[in-house]
């Protein structure tokens, strides 16, 4: 599984982490994941 550290841009395309499947990305108060099509925002 990628996991990529993500600086909390706006800029960031969070859409991106859908082109691979299982992609992940932690960020600072939790982490988007993929899931069935949609980014999904985990609070940690």
């Amino acid at each position: 599984m990628a996991v990529e550290i993500l600086d909390p841009k706006p800029e960031t395309k969070i859409a991106d982490l859908c082109a691979a499947p299982g992609g992940k990305t932690i960020c600072l108060f939790g982490y988007y994941d993929c899931l069935e099509g949609l980014v999904v925002w985990f609070a940690l």
